[in-house]
C-alpha cells in the first residue's frame, strides 16, 4: 500500500480513491448507506473462472485468451490491494467445484 500511495502523490489512482470511499462507507461514515465491502471470495477473480470455462467449452482459444484474462486479474487484484491473493484462490476452486 506504501507503494501504491507513493504512485498516487504523482498519478491519481482510482483504486486508491475507490477503496477509501468503501472504507468510508464501512465505518458508516459515508452519505451512501449501501457500501460494503466485501473480500473472500473475490469476485473480481469469480467472473474471469466462469468466462476461461466457458470459453474453453466454446474454443480452445478463447478459452486461453480468457485464462490469461484470469491471471491479469488475479495480479492486478492484489496489487492494487483489493484482496489477498488467497481471496483469488478460493473463487479459483469454488467457481471449478460449482
Amino acid at each position: 500500500m506504501s507503494f501504491l500511495r507513493q504512485v498516487n502523490a504523482s498519478y491519481e489512482l482510482t483504486a486508491l480513491r475507490s477503496q477509501g470511499i468503501l472504507w468510508q462507507g464501512y465505518i458508516g461514515a459515508g452519505d451512501i448507506k449501501f457500501y460494503g465491502i466485501s473480500a473472500m471470495p473475490s469476485m473480481h477473480v469469480a467472473l474471469p473462472v466462469l468466462y476461461m470455462l466457458a470459453g474453453f467449452r466454446e474454443n480452445r482459444w478463447l478459452g486461453w485468451a480468457f485464462l490469461v484474462y484470469l491471471i491479469a486479474i488475479l495480479i492486478g487484484s492484489v496489487h492494487l490491494g483489493w484482496h489477498y491473493a488467497i481471496d483469488g484462490y478460493v473463487s479459483i476452486l469454488v467457481v471449478a467445484v460449482l
